[in-house]
C-alpha cells in the first residue's frame, strides 16, 4: 500500500464501505486507493469541506458535510480545470484506537469546467455514474 493510501486507510474500519461516482469500495485497502485512481490525472487538487453535521449516538455516529474541489490539468493553463460540488454522507463506530470511518459515500450536485476525469491517461476508464 502506498503511503498516502495508508494515511487513508488508518481512517477507515477494516471491512467500512466506500462508495463515489456509483462504483462501491469495501475495504480499507480499496477505499484507501480510491483518490490515487480518481486522481492521478490531475497536476494538482484542492479540496474543501464545510458544513460538517454529526449526530452522535453512543458509540455511533452519522452525518455530512459538503464540498467543493477543484481539479487542475497542468499548471501551465490554471484558468483548464475541472470542478465539482459534493455532499460527502459518512457512518463511524468508536473503536478501541478511536473513531474510524464505516461508510462514506460522496453525491456529487454540481459540475463545472472541464469534464471531470479529462486528465486520466489514455486506456484508463472513468468511474462509472
Amino acid at each position: 500500500m502506498a503511503a498516502r493510501d495508508e494515511q487513508v486507510a488508518v481512517h477507515v474500519e477494516g471491512d467500512g464501505v466506500g462508495g463515489i461516482f456509483g462504483e462501491r469500495r469495501v475495504g480499507r485497502a480499496e477505499i484507501a486507493a480510491s483518490p490515487r485512481k480518481n486522481l492521478s490525472g490531475y497536476a494538482r487538487t484542492k479540496h474543501y469541506n464545510t458544513n460538517i453535521t454529526i449526530d452522535l449516538a453512543g458509540d455511533e455516529a452519522a452525518g455530512t458535510c459538503s464540498l467543493i474541489a477543484v481539479h487542475l490539468l497542468d499548471p501551465a493553463h490554471p484558468s483548464a480545470h475541472a470542478d465539482a460540488g459534493a455532499v460527502y454522507h459518512f457512518r463511524c463506530v468508536r473503536t478501541h484506537t478511536g473513531w474510524l470511518f464505516t461508510h462514506v459515500r460522496a453525491e456529487i450536485t454540481w459540475t463545472a469546467g472541464v469534464p471531470l476525469f479529462a486528465g486520466l491517461p489514455p486506456g484508463d476508464p472513468a468511474p462509472s455514474g
